[in-house]
């Protein structure tokens, strides 16, 4: 899957697997980098806003559908966010 999404998207993403085991995809207008690994799990980072991630996803769906293996249609948003990223709310501290 990984190779043949490099080989139709190549200009936007880098694939070394000896290197490195995922495919990093850059969505430019977004400056949003994807990185997608064998397994079908996907990394977001590099957004400056949750709308860019949501926009990201947005983007790179129809190509992860299209050159997904046929057991890995099937797809899980896991909403994990870093606790320190800027997009948590701070606590007020304890009373």
């Amino acid at each position: 899957m990984l190779e043949k999404l490099y080989q139709a998207h190549g200009g936007f993403c880098h694939y070394e697997p000896e290197i490195f085991p995922g495919l990093i995809y850059r969505i430019l207008d977004l400056s949003v980098v994807v990185l997608i690994f064998v397994s079908g799990k996907i990394v977001l980072t590099g957004a400056r806003t949750r709308e860019d991630i949501y926009n990201a996803y947005k983007k790179i769906y129809p190509s992860l559908r299209m050159f997904a293996k046929k057991d890995h249609k099937k797809h899980e948003i896991h909403n994990t966010i870093n606790p320190h990223s800027a997009f948590m709310k701070p606590q007020p501290p304890p009373a």
